[in-house]
Protein backbone atom coordinates (compact mmCIF):
# COMPACT_ATOMS: atom_id res chain seq x y z
CA UNK A 1 0.00 0.00 0.00
CA UNK A 2 1.11 3.56 -0.53
CA UNK A 3 2.38 6.01 2.03
CA UNK A 4 -0.79 8.12 2.07
CA UNK A 5 -3.79 6.38 3.71
CA UNK A 6 -6.20 8.73 1.92
CA UNK A 7 -4.83 7.64 -1.43
CA UNK A 8 -5.30 3.97 -0.54
CA UNK A 9 -8.85 4.64 0.61
CA UNK A 10 -9.66 6.34 -2.69
CA UNK A 11 -8.46 3.31 -4.65
CA UNK A 12 -10.42 0.91 -2.45
CA UNK A 13 -13.58 2.99 -2.80
CA UNK A 14 -13.13 3.18 -6.56
CA UNK A 15 -12.69 -0.60 -6.76
CA UNK A 16 -15.78 -1.10 -4.58
CA UNK A 17 -17.82 1.17 -6.90
CA UNK A 18 -16.58 -0.96 -9.80
CA UNK A 19 -17.84 -4.11 -8.07
CA UNK A 20 -21.28 -2.57 -7.55
CA UNK A 21 -21.33 -1.34 -11.15
CA UNK A 22 -20.51 -4.83 -12.48
CA UNK A 23 -23.23 -6.38 -10.32
CA UNK A 24 -25.85 -3.88 -11.53
CA UNK A 25 -24.92 -4.12 -15.21
CA UNK A 26 -24.67 -7.90 -15.03
CA UNK A 27 -28.08 -8.20 -13.42
CA UNK A 28 -30.10 -5.68 -15.40
CA UNK A 29 -28.40 -5.63 -18.80
CA UNK A 30 -27.11 -9.19 -19.19
CA UNK A 31 -29.85 -10.78 -17.01
CA UNK A 32 -27.33 -12.67 -14.87
CA UNK A 33 -29.01 -13.67 -11.61
CA UNK A 34 -27.16 -13.05 -8.37
CA UNK A 35 -27.18 -16.43 -6.64
CA UNK A 36 -26.22 -16.17 -3.05
CA UNK A 37 -26.28 -13.55 -0.37
CA UNK A 38 -25.76 -10.08 -1.86
CA UNK A 39 -24.56 -8.75 1.48
CA UNK A 40 -21.89 -11.44 1.68
CA UNK A 41 -20.76 -10.66 -1.87
CA UNK A 42 -20.40 -6.98 -0.99
CA UNK A 43 -18.65 -7.81 2.30
CA UNK A 44 -16.11 -10.05 0.59
CA UNK A 45 -15.65 -7.51 -2.19
CA UNK A 46 -14.96 -4.93 0.48
CA UNK A 47 -11.88 -6.87 1.51
CA UNK A 48 -10.02 -5.47 -1.50
CA UNK A 49 -7.08 -4.16 0.57
CA UNK A 50 -6.20 -7.74 1.49
CA UNK A 51 -5.49 -8.42 -2.17
CA UNK A 52 -2.57 -6.04 -1.96
CA UNK A 53 -0.80 -8.73 0.04
CA UNK A 54 -0.03 -10.56 -3.19
CA UNK A 55 1.78 -7.47 -4.45
CA UNK A 56 3.57 -7.06 -1.15
CA UNK A 57 4.64 -10.71 -1.25
CA UNK A 58 5.90 -10.30 -4.82
CA UNK A 59 7.82 -7.13 -4.01
CA UNK A 60 9.60 -8.73 -1.07
CA UNK A 61 11.03 -11.65 -3.04
CA UNK A 62 11.59 -9.99 -6.42
CA UNK A 63 14.54 -7.84 -7.41
CA UNK A 64 13.02 -6.33 -10.56
CA UNK A 65 9.60 -5.40 -11.81
CA UNK A 66 9.67 -8.26 -14.29
CA UNK A 67 10.35 -10.77 -11.52
CA UNK A 68 7.48 -9.33 -9.48
CA UNK A 69 5.14 -9.70 -12.46
CA UNK A 70 6.13 -13.34 -12.85
CA UNK A 71 5.63 -14.01 -9.13
CA UNK A 72 2.15 -12.48 -9.24
CA UNK A 73 1.27 -14.58 -12.29
CA UNK A 74 2.56 -17.72 -10.57
CA UNK A 75 0.22 -17.01 -7.64
CA UNK A 76 -2.85 -15.75 -9.50
CA UNK A 77 -3.05 -18.23 -12.37
CA UNK A 78 -3.30 -21.35 -10.18
CA UNK A 79 -5.84 -19.53 -8.01
CA UNK A 80 -8.01 -18.75 -11.02
CA UNK A 81 -7.72 -22.22 -12.55
CA UNK A 82 -8.40 -24.02 -9.26
CA UNK A 83 -11.31 -21.80 -8.22
CA UNK A 84 -13.82 -23.34 -10.60
CA UNK A 85 -14.04 -20.24 -12.77
CA UNK A 86 -12.78 -21.85 -15.99
CA UNK A 87 -13.30 -25.54 -15.29
CA UNK A 88 -15.97 -27.22 -13.17
CA UNK A 89 -14.62 -28.46 -9.86
CA UNK A 90 -16.30 -31.85 -10.42
CA UNK A 91 -14.21 -32.36 -13.58
CA UNK A 92 -10.92 -31.90 -11.70
CA UNK A 93 -8.90 -34.79 -10.33
CA UNK A 94 -9.52 -35.50 -6.65
CA UNK A 95 -6.10 -34.13 -5.62
CA UNK A 96 -6.70 -30.76 -7.33
CA UNK A 97 -10.17 -30.56 -5.80
CA UNK A 98 -8.56 -30.95 -2.38
CA UNK A 99 -6.03 -28.24 -3.20
CA UNK A 100 -8.85 -25.94 -4.35
CA UNK A 101 -10.28 -25.86 -0.81
CA UNK A 102 -7.26 -23.72 0.15
CA UNK A 103 -8.01 -21.15 -2.59
CA UNK A 104 -10.11 -18.22 -1.26
CA UNK A 105 -11.32 -17.42 -4.77
CA UNK A 106 -13.21 -20.72 -4.82
CA UNK A 107 -15.51 -19.48 -2.06
CA UNK A 108 -15.87 -15.97 -3.49
CA UNK A 109 -17.11 -17.31 -6.80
Amino acid sequence: MGADPGEDTAYVLLAFVDVIEVLIIGHFWFKVPVRGDLGLILLLSGSLPSRARIGLFASTIANTQQEALLVVMMVLLPSIFLSGFFFPLDAMPAFLRLVSYAIPLRYYL
